[in-house]
């Protein structure tokens, strides 16, 4: 948690980083199949209205791309130490 939050709090400080579970399937099905615990992390923020997952119009604004691949390389660096 310590990761994710470090992660979201360089991009927006006064954030709240609550976890939830995702009702849908993930890849991550198979690891806990076998044992493996897996969490998923989502950096993008978005509109509620523009949310679209897995619908032919889903997409994902260019302005989030970015400071997602920079979260995803924080939080993949600092679980590795």
């Amino acid at each position: 948690m310590k990761a994710v939050s470090d992660g979201i709090h360089a991009r927006y400080p006064d954030v709240k980083v609550i976890p939830s579970m995702s009702a849908g399937a993930t890849d991550s099905m198979h690891f806990r199949g076998r044992g493996v615990p897996s969490y998923g992390i989502a950096p993008i923020f978005m509109k509620q209205s523009d949310q679209f997952a897995h619908g032919l119009n889903e997409r994902t604004p260019l302005s989030e791309l970015a400071p997602a691949v920079t979260y995803f390389r924080r939080v993949v660096t600092e679980l590795s130490k």
